[in-house]
C-alpha cells in the first residue's frame, strides 16, 4: 500500500500522475474529516480529487480538507490538484483558475484553497480557532493562522486592560471646540467605573440600562495603542510571507475605498481610518523590505501587473466593520471596475465579530460581475468577543484612536439619558452616570491637516522603475 493510502482509513487511491505521496495526516484539531469515506482520488492532470460521501462533520470539512489537501500540494513539484466533492450532488470548488493545466502549479491552488477554501451546497463557513490574546507567537503561527483560520487571536478583555499601566495619550472633545488629553488607562478606568455603576443602579434605571451595561463590561473588544501595534505588525508580517512564498504574486491595498469604489462616496479630503490603516502597516517595511517588494506590494490599481486572478490577493482594509455596507460596497465597485480579479477580492480587519470571519460579506445584492457564490472573504487579526445583547453586530467594539458608534456610543448614549432622567439615583450616581465617558468622544488624530500619511509613497515606483502594467484605474 503506498503511502496516501496508508494516511487514509477505508479508501482506495488511485493516481494518474505524480501527485506527492505523503505520511502526513490532517492535525489532530481537526480531527480526521475522511474518517468513514468509501473513495478518495487524486488527478493530477485531470485537475480532479472526488471526496465520497460519508463525512461526518459537513459543517467544518471545507477547512479540513483544505488544510490537508493544502499540505500535501506544498511538497508537489508541479501539476495541479483542484477539489470536486461528490455528495449528494456534485459540488465545484472554490478555485477559479484559467490557466491550461501544463501552466498550472500547485501554488495557485494553494493559494485557491488555503484562501477561499471549499464550497460545499452553496455555502461558506470557515472553522476558527484563534489562540488567547496573550499567546505569543511567531511569524510563521501568524501567516499559517492569517491564510487557514482567517484570524490569530482572541480580543483582550476590558477586566484585564485596565490593570495595564497604558500610559499613551488619548485624545477627546471635552466640548465641540476644545480637546482633552489623557493616559489610555485614565479612560479606561473611566469607562469600567461607568459600566460598574450602571450595572449596580440597574433596577434604578430600568429599561434594560443595567443588563446593557453589563454586556458592555463583560464583552467589550477595546483596541487600544498596543493592540493596534500588534494587529498592524501581525498583518505586515502576514504580507511578507505572502509575498516571499508566492514570487509570481502581488498585492494590491487599498485605502481611500470610500473615496473611489464605494457608492457612499465622501467628498471631503479628509482623513479616513483605512488610509491610517494601510499607512501604519506599510511603516513595519525597512527600507530594504520597500525595495525588495516595491512593484509586487502596490496601492493603486493602475500598477496591477498580471492578467491572472490567482497572482493578485486585493486587500480591502478597516479597523473593523459593523453594518458591512461600505465596505460591501467598495467590494463591489472594484469587481464592477475589474470583473477578471472577482475571485481575488477580500477584507482584512484588525477586528471583527465572530460571524463576519466565519461567513464573510454577503455579495451586494444585483451584483452580476462576481461570478462565485462565496461572499467575500474577512480576515481579522482579532476576533470579538460575542455579545448577544448587542442588536447591530452581535458584538461591542471600540479603539483609542476611533470610536465606534453602534453597539457602543449608541449603547451608552442610552444609559445616560435614562440615567438623565432617572429621579431615584443619589448624587454621585448621577455624577458618574449623567456624563458621556471620553471614550465615547475620541478625536480622531489622524484626521487632523498637521497629520501627512507618507509610507505610501515609499512604495511608489518612480520614473526608471515602471511596472508593466496592464490596466489603469
Amino acid at each position: 500500500m503506498d503511502k496516501l493510502a496508508r494516511a487514509m482509513p477505508s479508501e482506495k487511491v488511485l493516481a494518474t500522475s505524480s501527485v506527492y505521496q505523503t505520511e502526513e495526516k490532517p492535525p489532530a484539531i481537526y480531527d480526521n474529516p475522511f474518517a468513514g469515506m468509501e473513495s478518495i482520488k487524486l488527478y493530477g492532470d485531470v485537475q480532479q480529487v472526488e471526496i465520497a460521501t460519508g463525512l461526518k462533520d459537513k459543517k467544518n470539512w471545507p477547512k479540513k480538507v483544505g488544510k490537508f489537501i493544502y499540505n500535501i500540494l506544498k511538497k508537489q513539484d508541479g501539476g495541479e490538484v483542484a477539489a470536486l466533492a461528490s455528495g449528494a450532488s456534485t459540488i465545484p470548488a472554490s478555485i477559479d483558475v484559467d490557466l491550461p493545466a501544463g501552466e498550472r502549479t500547485a501554488n495557485d491552488v494553494q493559494r485557491a484553497i488555503t484562501r477561499q477554501q471549499v464550497a460545499i451546497e452553496a455555502s461558506y463557513h470557515i472553522a476558527i480557532d484563534p489562540v488567547a490574546h496573550s499567546e505569543q507567537l511567531n511569524p510563521e503561527d501568524i501567516l499559517d493562522r492569517m491564510e487557514i483560520d482567517h484570524v490569530v487571536k482572541d480580543g483582550p478583555r476590558l477586566s484585564e486592560q485596565i490593570n495595564e499601566e497604558r500610559t499613551n495619550i488619548v485624545k477627546y472633545w471635552e466640548s465641540p471646540n476644545e480637546e482633552g488629553s489623557r493616559t489610555e488607562h485614565e479612560v479606561l478606568d473611566e469607562l469600567n467605573t461607568y459600566l460598574e455603576t450602571a450595572m449596580a443602579c440597574g433596577r434604578k434605571l430600568g429599561d434594560g440600562s443595567g443588563a446593557a451595561a453589563k454586556s458592555l463590561h463583560d464583552n467589550l473588544t477595546f483596541i487600544g495603542e498596543k493592540e493596534y501595534q500588534e494587529a498592524t505588525t501581525g498583518i505586515a508580517l502576514y504580507w511578507k510571507a505572502l509575498l516571499d512564498r508566492h514570487p509570481e504574486q502581488q498585492i494590491l491595498a487599498l485605502a481611500g475605498i470610500t473615496k473611489k469604489f464605494s457608492h457612499f462616496r465622501d467628498k471631503k479630503e479628509e482623513i479616513k481610518s483605512d488610509d491610517y490603516l494601510l499607512d501604519n502597516i506599510l511603516a513595519h517595511f525597512s527600507d530594504e523590505e520597500v525595495e525588495k517588494y516595491k512593484g509586487r506590494l502596490i496601492t493603486d490599481s493602475s500598477e496591477i501587473a498580471t492578467k491572472d486572478a490567482s497572482d493578485l490577493r486585493v486587500i480591502l482594509l478597516d479597523d473593523w466593520t459593523i453594518s458591512g455596507s461600505q465596505l460591501q460596497s467598495a467590494a463591489s465597485g472594484f469587481r464592477h471596475s475589474f470583473p477578471q480579479f472577482a475571485s481575488s477580492v477580500e477584507i482584512q480587519l484588525i477586528v471583527a465579530n465572530n460571524e463576519r470571519i466565519t461567513r464573510g460579506l454577503d455579495r451586494m445584492p444585483g451584483d452580476p460581475s462576481f461570478r462565485s457564490d462565496l461572499p467575500v472573504p474577512v480576515r481579522a487579526y482579532f476576533r470579538a468577543h460575542d455579545a448577544p445583547a448587542a442588536p447591530h453586530s452581535e458584538a461591542h467594539i471600540t479603539g483609542s484612536h476611533s470610536s465606534v458608534d453602534y453597539d457602543f456610543e449608541t449603547t451608552i448614549d442610552e444609559i445616560v439619558t435614562t440615567a438623565r432622567g432617572a429621579s431615584n439615583l443619589s448624587n454621585k450616581e448621577h455624577t458618574i452616570l449623567d456624563a458621556r465617558p471620553a471614550l465615547v468622544r475620541i478625536s480622531r488624530s489622524y484626521r487632523s491637516p498637521k497629520v501627512h500619511l507618507a509610507q505610501r509613497d515609499r512604495f511608489r515606483l518612480g520614473d526608471g522603475e515602471q511596472s508593466s502594467s496592464v490596466y489603469s484605474s
